[in-house]
């Protein structure tokens, strides 16, 4: 039963990193199956968690410039 499920995750895997590679709006941004990773989403996450800092300190200081 076990290997049943690994076979069936592992052609989904397949398949949907080979869509991804095939898609024309994934080529243009530059997406990869990587990114669909939990490493690669950790990462986005981590990048978007930074531009928030970099915002919200940008925020601050022009509020407190007034």
């Amino acid at each position: 039963m076990l290997s049943q499920v690994k076979a069936i995750v592992k052609n989904m895997k397949a398949r949907i990193d080979r869509k991804v590679w095939e898609s024309e709006f994934c080529q243009v941004l530059g997406i990869t199956p990587w990114h669909y990773s939990l490493q690669g989403i950790a990462v986005t996450v981590a990048l978007f968690v930074v531009i928030l800092l970099v915002c919200g300190v940008a925020e601050w200081l022009e509020g407190g410039a007034l």
